[in-house]
């Protein structure tokens, strides 16, 4: 994989990705047990050999592993949230009860029900500007009517 995608090599640059020569090395580079590396490593390559990877159910293993090996850092991150706030077609969010709750406007990745069951790639740009819009306009009169009924 590394020599299929080149982006790989300044991430090796920047020591974002490590290289190991073997299990050892792997081990010191990226604070694993060099014996669990190691073994790692045989059993994915006899999933890879059998067609079948019964830890994981994985259908593509297209590559056997073999040093050199390359490894990084993995953290969980959030790439898309579908919030929870429902909102009315004007952008009024709602309460548990499902009344509109006063002067607390949504729009984009906050709001929950815009998509359906699941987003469509490609949504989410088009979703923040028109919704966006609406929750400013709204915003607004919000306050001029609230500063006009405070008078």
């Amino acid at each position: 994989m590394f020599e299929r995608l080149g982006q790989l090599r300044g991430m090796l640059e920047l020591g974002i990705i490590y290289k190991a020569a073997d299990a050892k090395e792997l081990a010191a580079k990226t604070q694993m047990n060099a014996e669990t590396a190691a073994a790692a490593v045989k059993r994915y390559n006899s999933f890879q050999a059998s067609g079948k990877d019964s830890d994981f159910g994985r259908k593509n293993m297209a590559d056997d592993l073999h040093f050199p090996l390359y490894a990084a850092q993995v953290k969980p991150a959030i790439h898309h949230t579908m919030g929870g706030l429902k909102i009315t077609t004007d952008t009024r969010a709602l309460n548990k009860d499902g009344k509109p709750i006063a002067g607390l406007y949504a729009a984009g990745e906050v709001t929950g029900g815009v998509h359906g069951a699941n987003r469509l790639a490609g949504n989410a740009i088009a979703d923040t500007i028109v919704f966006g819009r609406i929750a400013g306009e709204n915003v607004a009169e919000f306050i001029k009517q609230t500063a006009t009924d405070n008078q």
